[in-house]
């Protein structure tokens, strides 16, 4: 069985102010990186296809992301024959119930299934029994299917799990990558913007991973390595391959200077490439010479990349001291009495009272 995932693609991310034809040029890009992966789908005539969540940025996106996402789909079952299982992952389940995922934009079909809550179900044509859990669920509620020996049991999940071979913050509190493995022939995650194969028992013939991002989606651009892409799984030859696309070109300088026009001459020495996303670290500068950079220069780099950033690494840090404040604060009976101070005794008591009856003081009178 061939089964292609893809997870984490974005459809309406924007970032930046650069434009393309009018439209953000990071959400063309995230669009370009996306029909690129269903070129590659067709081609591979999978059995099954995986979207392992996050397909889009946000609930509310835009017509063209929305256009994007049904022109892929409407491909992929058009010229494969293909079943294709969706799953909802944190970023467009909708928060209110006024809001509709963009998922829902497809109706679901014999061969189309859109997954917003855990269930298991048999897929056809391809020959699976699939498990589905979107971001909504709880592990401790996870329930295990009947495995079946004779079809492909298939987890596809939006969500950490918990793997040596993952940063300790991002898979703390997951479930176990070892325990799902006992369970599933095929383990198609989405979350997680690496790829990642795990190490699986070969005993238990089960191939896991995450298929990571088709883009750099987040504010830590400088920190996503990629690479980017989707999966091919073949059960029959036991082989998971990572398929690349074409990503915005991004470069990440890191120089040292020891003045202004050290500086100066270090960014005048880079040649920007058009339409790159370049970010320059410079450590070693004083913040008396900060007056000394060339603004000029760096607003003609900013015109030529698509995105450019200028990080300077100062070598003496700045604090702040701030007063103590203890004896500016009033509680709020204090605000209160100060407030009424000046009425008249009876108006002040009774407004007093009416917020909190234990801080009027009543006069006693003579009978």
């Amino acid at each position: 069985m061939l089964i292609a995932s893809i997870s984490d693609t974005h459809l309406g991310y924007r970032a930046y102010s650069a434009r393309t034809k009018g439209r953000n040029s990071r959400e063309v890009d995230v669009e370009g990186a996306w029909h690129e992966a269903v070129r590659g789908i067709c081609a591979a005539e999978p059995d099954l296809v995986t979207l392992a969540g996050d397909i889009f940025d946000k609930p509310r996106v835009s017509n063209q992301a929305i256009g994007a996402y049904v022109e892929g789909i409407t491909r992929i079952l058009d010229d494969t024959r293909a079943s294709i299982v969706v799953v909802a992952g944190n970023h467009e389940v909708a928060k209110t119930a006024a809001v509709m995922t963009p998922l829902q934009v497809l109706p679901e079909t014999r061969r189309l299934r859109i997954c917003l809550e855990p269930e298991t179900f048999l897929m056809a044509p391809s020959t699976a029994q699939i498990t589905v859990l979107p971001c909504s669920f709880e592990p401790k509620k996870f329930f295990f299917p009947d495995y079946d020996s004779i079809i492909t049991n298939v987890l596809v999940m939006h969500g950490a799990v918990a793997s040596s071979q993952l940063p300790p913050f991002y898979g703390e509190g997951g479930l176990p990558i070892e325990m799902l493995e006992k369970h599933f022939d095929v383990i198609a995650l989405g979350d997680y913007h690496q790829p990642v194969v795990f190490r699986t028992d070969d005993d238990l013939d089960c191939l896991a991973y995450y298929s990571g991002a088709l883009e750099r989606v987040t504010t830590k651009t400088w920190t996503e390595e990629g690479p980017f892409g989707w999966v091919l799984a073949d059960t029959d030859k036991m082989e998971v391959r990572h398929m690349p696309v074409h990503t915005r070109a991004v470069r990440d300088i890191h120089i040292d200077v020891t003045s202004a026009e050290d500086l100066n001459a270090s960014l005048a020495r880079i040649e920007v490439q058009e339409g790159e996303m370049l970010r320059v670290v410079a450590a070693g500068l004083s913040r008396a010479e900060r007056q000394g950079v060339d603004q000029k220069l760096v607003r003609a780099m900013k015109q030529e990349a698509l995105h450019f950033r200028l990080d300077l690494r100062w070598t003496e840090t700045q604090t702040l001291q701030l007063g103590d404040r203890r004896k500016e604060r009033q509680t709020l009976e204090e605000l209160a009495r100060a407030f009424f101070a000046k009425d008249i005794p009876e108006v002040r008591n009774k407004a007093l009272a009416h917020i909190n009856p234990d801080w009027a003081e009543w006069e006693a009178t003579e009978e």
